[in-house]
C-alpha cells in the first residue's frame, strides 16, 4: 500500500545543539540523497522505503515490500537493501533469500504495484539470473544501473530493459592473517556500497570475507577505459584507498575527502550471530580518507551500513540500532 506524504510516528528529533537522529526504525540499511534535500532510507527488515527531510520530518513512501530474517546464514535481515529515485520513479534491490520476491531489482511508480526488472528466483531456489545478493545500486548514464552483488562478488550492469551482464568481478585474495597457512588462506572481496566520484568513475567499498581480517578492506575505482561496456580489462579496476575493516559504504565530500563506514572493528566478536547486542559489543566507525591517510570521524556506531551527505550534512544508518544518525564531521 502506498503511503506517500503520510507522516510516520517514528521518533524524529532535532535539537539546536544536537545532531539529527531518526530512531525506532526496523533495520535501516541504504541511504540515498534526494534532490530536494531529503534522504531516501531503505528499511531492510521493515520492508519500507522512507523519506527523511530535516525540514518536514519522516514520511513512508512505500511499505509491504519483501522482508525476512532468512537471509545469508538463516538469521540475517534480508529485504530492501538500497533504492534510488530517477525521474520520479523508484528503483530498489531486495537481497538474498530463497523465495520469488528476493534477489531482485524492482521498478516502482508511486500509486502502482512494484514491477520486476531483473533477477528473481526460480522454482528449486536457483537464481533466474546471476543476481544473488544485491546490496547497492546506482544509475548509469544510459538508463541502466550498476548493482553490487555481495553473493556473486561482482558489480553487475543491468540495462533499462532488465538484461544483466558482468561489469567487474572480484577474485578472492590471500588472507593477510594466514599468508602461509592452510587455515583460511584466502578471503573473499565482497563489493557493497557504491558511489560515483570525481571524474565520473565508479567507486566500490569492499566487505572482506571470513575471517574478516582487520585492515584488509579496500575501496576500488572502476572505469571502463576502453568503452567496451565493462571494467573487466587489465587496469580498469584499481585500489583507490586501503586499510579499512569490513567497509560497507562510501561518499565523497566537497573537499576531496572520502567518507567510509566500517561495519565493525572486530567481526570475530559476532560469532556468527548478528543482532543488536553483538553489534553494540563490536561497534563500527566512520572514517575520512584523504591523500593516503585515514582519520576517525566517529566511533561507537552500531553496525553502520551506509553514509550519505545531504546539503553538507553527514548521515549514517545504524542497522541493528534501528536509527539514522547525523555525524558532525570536523
Amino acid at each position: 500500500m502506498v503511503l506517500a506524504g503520510i507522516v510516520s510516528a517514528i521518533a524524529l528529533r532535532e535539537l539546536p545543539t544536537k545532531p539529527l537522529v531518526v530512531a525506532g526504525l526496523n533495520a535501516p540499511r541504504g541511504l540515498t540523497p534526494l534532490d530536494d534535500g531529503g534522504l531516501l532510507i531503505s528499511e531492510v527488515r521493515g520492508g519500507r522505503l522512507l523519506d527523511m527531510s530535516p525540514r518536514s520530518g519522516l514520511t513512508t513512501i512505500q511499505d509491504g515490500l519483501p522482508a525476512t530474517l532468512g537471509g545469508p546464514g538463516g538469521q540475517y535481515p534480508t529485504g530492501v537493501s538500497a533504492a534510488v529515485l530517477v525521474e520520479d520513479v523508484l528503483y530498489y534491490v531486495v537481497g538474498e533469500h530463497r523465495g520469488r520476491p528476493f534477489s531482485t531489482l524492482y521498478r516502482l511508480v508511486l500509486g502502482e504495484e512494484p514491477e520486476f526488472l531483473a533477477g528473481g528466483v526460480q522454482l528449486g531456489g536457483m537464481p533466474a539470473t546471476h543476481i544473488t545478493n544485491p546490496y547497492d545500486l546506482v544509475p548509469a548514464q544510459d538508463g541502466g544501473f550498476y548493482v553490487s552483488d555481495s553473493g556473486y562478488n561482482a558489480v553487475l550492469y543491468v540495462s533499462a530493459a532488465g538484461e544483466v551482464s558482468d561489469y567487474a568481478l572480484f577474485a578472492d585474495r590471500p588472507n593477510p592473517l594466514y599468508p602461509e597457512s592452510d587455515i583460511h588462506p584466502r578471503i573473499d572481496v565482497v563489493p557493497v556500497g557504491m558511489a560515483f566520484g570525481p571524474g565520473g568513475a565508479l567507486y566500490v567499498a569492499s566487505f572482506t570475507g571470513f575471517p574478516y581480517p582487520r585492515g584488509a578492506a579496500n575501496i576500488f575505482r572502476l572505469e571502463d577505459a576502453n568503452d567496451d561496456g565493462d571494467a573487466a580489462d587489465e587496469g580498469e579496476v584499481t585500489v583507490f584507498a586501503e586499510g579499512f575493516s569490513v567497509a560497507t559504504d562510501l561518499a565523497f565530500d566537497g573537499e576531496g575527502g572520502l567518507l567510509v563506514t566500517e561495519f565493525s572493528e572486530d567481526m570475530a566478536a559476532f560469532g556468527g550471530v548478528y543482532d543488536r547486542e553483538h553489534a553494540r559489543a563490536a561497534p563500527g566507525r566512520l572514517l575520512r580518507w584523504r591523500d593516503g591517510d585515514s582519520q576517525v570521524v566517529s566511533e561507537g556506531l552500531v553496525s553502520p551500513t551506509a553514509v550519505a551527505i545531504v546539503e553538507g550534512r553527514v548521515f549514517v544508518s545504524e542497522e541493528f540500532a534501528g536509527r539514522v544518525s547525523e555525524v558532525r564531521v570536523p
